[in-house]
């Protein structure tokens, strides 16, 4: 019997052009839809982390204030005036601000309240500022402070790119000087200007009619806004205007602020030349 050999066909088989710009396409459709939903998820996550760490900041005062006879947690500055030493880390080496104004972690009374498991540092010399430079705190931080500063060019009313205020002068959230010698408000018990020469005990928590509408804390575009009286270049969360505000009575809220209205919608926020 003669044995045949059985033959196969080998087929090849691949995509075609159309085929393959019908998936590209597809996988850009795809991305098109999909991108922007992240980046709004992200967006709404880091004005929700932002919001939370003004609430710990806000009550962690409060408890502070429970304990200390009705003192606010200022955090004394080295020279000069400053509404950033209340908590955070020290600033990094490419800050402009550096050891002038700015206090090391030990030195800033809310961070023993907020973050009672982190290391503080101890007292040390000049020298030994690098140190300090080790220690983090996040719930000071918000997470769309990164790329600027109102801080650094302060006295030109100018932004600083690069460098986030976080990492400039150690937080991102500042403290309302509006008790600045504001008797007025009944929220000091001093009537004349502070002088830093008497210590930092006449900043004090007064007895307010609406302490859920002063505002004891903001963000740093905030601060730029409120001071200067004009609108941010940027905010933080991309919403003009719009700040994270922690108010005396501890919550937190984000508030569209109107610099040509001092006490607009009822909030206590400005200097005292400022309220009428």
């Amino acid at each position: 019997m003669k044995r045949t050999t059985p033959s196969f066909s080998h087929i090849q088989s691949g995509f075609t052009i159309i085929e393959l710009l019908v998936v590209v396409a597809i996988i850009a459709l795809l991305m098109a839809l999909i991108l922007p939903a992240l980046a709004k998820a992200r967006m709404v996550a880091e004005r929700g982390q932002c919001l939370s760490n003004m609430y710990q900041i806000s009550v962690a005062s409060s408890i502070y204030q429970d304990e200390h006879s009705d003192f606010m947690p200022i955090g004394r500055p080295i020279r000069g005036i400053s509404n950033y030493n209340h908590g955070g880390r020290y600033p990094v080496k490419a800050s402009r601000i550096g050891r002038g104004f700015t206090r090391k972690p030990i030195d800033r009374p809310l961070n023993a309240y907020v973050h009672p498991n982190l290391p503080l540092g101890k007292t040390a010399k000049l020298e030994d500022l690098e140190n300090y430079r080790k220690f983090n705190f996040p719930a000071f931080h918000c997470p769309s402070d990164s790329e600027y500063n109102y801080q650094e060019n302060w006295s030109q009313s100018e932004i600083r790119y690069g460098l986030s205020a976080y990492l400039a002068v150690g937080t991102s959230y500042f403290f309302n000087l509006a008790w600045y010698g504001m008797n007025d408000w009944a929220y000091s018990d001093i009537a004349e200007p502070y002088d830093w020469s008497e210590g930092i005990r006449a900043f004090r928590r007064g007895r307010l009619v609406y302490p859920s509408r002063f505002v004891a804390f903001y963000d740093d575009p905030a601060d730029f806004h409120i001071s200067r009286r004009r609108s941010p270049f940027f905010t933080h969360h991309n919403v003009k205007d719009q700040h994270a505000m922690g108010f005396l009575d501890a919550h937190a809220e984000f508030v569209t602020y109107d610099a040509t209205n001092p006490v607009n919608g009822h909030y206590a926020i400005l200097f005292p030349e400022q309220v009428e």
